[in-house]
C-alpha cells in the first residue's frame, strides 16, 4: 500500500472538517462585502434622492420668484408708461418734460411697482436675466428722473426703456420655460 492510499482515509475524514472551517471563516468575510456593497447602493440612491429633492426645491423657489417678478416687472411698465403719458401730455403744454409733479396716485403706483421689482431682482438665480431685470429696473426710472428736460430726449430714454424691459421678460419668460422643461424632462 503506498502512502497516498493510506493517507486517503484520514483526507476523507479531515478534508470536511476543513471545508467546514473554511467555509465558517470566509462566509462573514463574504457576507460583510456583499453588505458593504448593498450599504454603498442604498447610501447612493439616498444621496441621488437628497441631490434631486435639493433640485426641485431649487427649481421651485425659482419659479415661484420669477413668476412674481414678470408680473411685478408688467406692473412697473405699466406705471412708467402711465408716468410718462401724464408727464408728456404736461410737457405739450408747458414744452418741458417733467415740468410739474405726476398726478395723484401715479407717483406711488411707481413706487410701489418699483419696490416690488427690487425686492425680487435679487432673487433671479440667472446672472444673466438678473443683470437685464437690473439694466431694465435703472432704465425705466431715468425719464422720470429727468426735470424740465426736452420732450424728445425724454421719449427716447423711454423707448429704450421699454426695450430693456422687454428683453429682461424675455429672459424671464425664457428661464420659466427651461425649468418646466427641465421638470418635465426629469418626469420622463
Amino acid at each position: 500500500m503506498t502512502v497516498v492510499q493510506q493517507l486517503l482515509p484520514l483526507i476523507g475524514q479531515i478534508l470536511p472538517v476543513l471545508t467546514f472551517l473554511a467555509g465558517a471563516t470566509l462566509t462573514p468575510f463574504f457576507e460583510s462585502r456583499k453588505d458593504a456593497r448593498q450599504l454603498r447602493r442604498e447610501v447612493e440612491a439616498h444621496e441621488r434622492t437628497r441631490r434631486a429633492a435639493a433640485l426641485d426645491r431649487r427649481d421651485a423657489f425659482e419659479l415661484e420668484n420669477l413668476l412674481k417678478l414678470y408680473a411685478a416687472i408688467s406692473d412697473l411698465a405699466r406705471a412708467a408708461g402711465a408716468a410718462h403719458h401724464a408727464d408728456s401730455m404736461i410737457s405739450k403744454e408747458t414744452g418741458q418734460y417733467a415740468a410739474t409733479q405726476l398726478p395723484e396716485g401715479l407717483s406711488d403706483s411707481l413706487y410701489r411697482t418699483a419696490r416690488s421689482v427690487r425686492d425680487l431682482k435679487g432673487l433671479v438665480l440667472d446672472d444673466e436675466a438678473r443683470q437685464l431685470v437690473e439694466r431694465a429696473y435703472a432704465a425705466i426710472h431715468r425719464p422720470s428722473s429727468l426735470m424740465k428736460a426736452d420732450p424728445a430726449e425724454a421719449d427716447a430714454m423711454f423707448l429704450e426703456a421699454i426695450l430693456i424691459t422687454d428683453a429682461a421678460q424675455a429672459a424671464i419668460a425664457s428661464r420659466i420655460r427651461s425649468i418646466y422643461g427641465s421638470s418635465t424632462e426629469q418626469r420622463t
